[in-house]
């Protein structure tokens, strides 16, 4: 086990002392907000759509991602232009956003800069898929919104501006014992005016307590397979959470929708029964998961009765059954070469550790006994997969017991070095949820 570093709390940033004893997501990106070519990170899509005085499907390049990085002019075929006096055929351009094999559409300025490409999901035909929109380093842009967009809703908003998105799909939900998620008989279909942001969606039931509508973004989860989604946000950051995230799989051949797999966000939910219950009843909050920890100890260095570890309850997490108190969780690390969620509980006396990113989920624990009980739950890199759904920033805890045996190791921070006691084994003993105020 590498050695971890302990960094003083006086070298934590005064606004990290500053926040609740609550876990504070501290991994999410900020993204400017003005819709400028050069400053910003993104530009709206009606920006890019005034600013492109050529729209044009090009053919499939007969050439690799790595030669066309390499050329100073590539040939395009121009098989048919959707705006502006592009001819038909071949045309040589600077180098722009390549998308790798398939059809795709390309945005030019009025110089002739080839600054965006809409390419298909699955890299067929650009009329038989969804467009995911990229970007050159000359847009001054790191993303467009909407990210996602298809042919048909190009040429309505070349005729009309308008950009009205139509969708449907099942929500899915975890399968006890197995890795892949289920599709239940819930089926979300939906529309969504990205123009006047008015939406019409059904398939959830009743919500009591909770908006109507939700606010719809059509956006990435910025990396893996299965990024592009239809997020909607009914209730965010508040005592009674709704939000489902759709993973777009393509068009609907027939009705020209977009399909989506739809999952889950908030509240932590693992079963249908489950969501409609919370959705039904406008007393209900936070759903909390008490799992037990049954410990094996090395060497007879510890006792060996169960721990019970409390996580998002009235919004903080706790373990008991070490000492007679509870310990709060003063600090949750998870993370990996290819990203991480870092969290922590700021508090007076509260010191932050630096793990390395091994993957392995970690929660530290403030007990009376022992100063810093570190809980190492075997949780690999993430996996990705079409039948399996997971958050950037979300901590993988719940849906890895519930989709099979987990276990870990109990260890103690000893001023350099991580010392292990023993180690246990998860399962969810208990599952609740907070309890709010009738409303009026």
């Amino acid at each position: 086990m590498p050695n971890s570093t302990l960094s003083p709390r006086n070298q934590i940033s005064p606004v990290a002392r500053c926040l609740s004893i609550a876990l504070v997501w501290i991994s999410l990106l900020t993204v400017a907000t003005t819709p400028t070519w050069a400053k910003t990170r993104y530009v709206d899509f009606k920006y890019l759509m005034a600013q492109s005085e050529t729209i044009a499907i090009i053919a499939p390049l007969e050439m690799s991602p790595e030669s066309f990085v390499k050329t100073p002019r590539v040939t395009l075929n121009v098989l048919n232009v959707l705006k502006g006096n592009m001819k038909v055929g071949k045309r040589e351009v600077g180098p722009g956003p390549y998308p790798g094999p398939g059809e795709f559409v390309a945005f030019f300025d009025q110089f002739g800069v080839w600054k965006f490409t809409a390419a298909p999901l699955s890299k067929r035909k650009a009329d038989a898929d969804v467009l995911a929109i990229s970007c050159s380093d000359e847009s001054g842009a790191d993303f467009v919104t909407p990210e996602l967009v298809t042919l048909a809703q190009l040429a309505a908003y070349l005729k009309n501006r308008s950009l009205r998105y139509v969708f449907h799909g099942d929500v899915w939900f975890p399968q006890p014992g197995q890795v892949a998620w289920k599709p239940s008989p819930l089926r979300i279909h939906g529309t969504y005016d990205a123009i006047s942001k008015s939406t019409n969606v059904a398939g959830l039931g009743k919500l009591e307590g909770l908006p109507a509508q939700p606010e719809v973004f059509v956006d990435s989860d910025g990396g893996g397979t299965d990024r592009w989604r239809l997020h909607l946000r009914y209730s965010s950051g508040s005592d009674r959470p709704l939000e489902i995230m759709g993973k777009v799989e393509g068009l609907d051949p027939k009705s020209g929708e977009i399909i989506a797999r739809f999952a889950v966000i908030a509240p932590d939910v693992v079963s249908q029964t489950s969501l409609q219950d919370y959705l039904a009843d406008p007393r209900r909050g936070h759903y909390y998961y008490t799992y037990r920890l049954r410990c094996t100890p090395a060497n007879d260095q510890f006792h060996t009765g169960d721990l019970l570890l409390t996580l998002n309850r009235d919004s903080v997490g706790y373990l008991e059954g070490w000492g007679k108190t509870r310990s709060p969780i003063a600090q949750t690390s998870y993370s990996g070469p290819s990203g991480s969620t870092d969290t922590w509980a700021a508090s007076r006396d509260h010191i932050y550790l630096t793990f390395p990113k091994d993957w392995v989920l970690r929660m530290v624990a403030r007990t009376q006994t022992i100063e810093y009980l570190i809980l190492a739950f075997d949780a690999p890199k993430p996996i990705d997969g079409k039948d399996i759904f997971r958050w950037t920033f979300g901590v993988p805890l719940l849906y890895r017991v519930y989709s099979g045996p987990t276990g870990g190791s109990l260890q103690v921070y000893e001023g350099t070095k991580l010392r292990t006691l023993g180690k246990f084994t998860v399962s969810i003993d208990a599952v609740g949820f907070d309890r709010l105020q009738a409303p009026p």
